[in-house]
């Protein structure tokens, strides 16, 4: 009986559209200087990956990030990005993208859907491309996307930072 139990619960889990996130990788890539880059990364802090390609109805995906783990490889521009002018970590020290609907499937492995990006008080609807590659009970989930940084009231004009940002995520996760 106990072997005929954990067969079904091995099963359910091999089936099921839960992800569990093993990593994240999530960089940022802005204009800095005279034809130069910043780039940096933060940490995930946690997801919620419910995906089935074949069940494309019950998806979920939801994301924070930690605000304070910012790192673009100098400190002293890390302890300015997290001040009241740029991030304010102290008042938003979370950053989130929530799917709020509207996915489709483009080709094989490639969707797109309607995500809510929140950075500070500021929340906007994107339409993010995204790919997710499953293989048995491993998944990657990538996406590549630029937000305007002044949007979300990251910093102010200034002639030597861009203002777009180009983002990079990419998750494995296992169910």
């Amino acid at each position: 009986m106990k072997l005929l139990i954990s067969c079904i619960l091995l099963i359910a889990a091999l089936q099921s559209d839960t992800w569990i996130v093993t990593k994240a990788d999530i960089q940022f890539t802005i204009k800095h200087g005279f034809g130069t880059t910043a780039d940096g990364d933060f940490k995930l802090k946690e997801a919620k990956i419910l995906f089935n390609p074949t069940n494309l109805a019950q998806t979920q995906i939801d994301a924070t990030v930690l605000t304070t783990t910012i790192s673009t490889g100098l400190g002293i521009r890390d302890k300015v990005l997290r001040k009241t002018d740029y991030f304010d970590c102290e008042h938003y020290p979370e950053m989130s993208l929530k799917y709020v609907g509207g996915i489709k499937s483009v080709t094989k492995n490639q969707y797109t859907g309607q995500f809510k990006l929140k950075i500070k008080a500021t929340e906007k609807l994107l339409t993010l491309p995204f790919t997710a590659t499953i293989a048995g009970d491993k998944a990657q989930f990538a996406t590549q996307f630029t937000i305007n940084r002044l949007d979300y009231k990251v910093g102010e004009s200034s002639f030597g930072l861009g203002d777009d940002v180009k983002v990079e995520v990419k998750v494995e996760a296992v169910r």
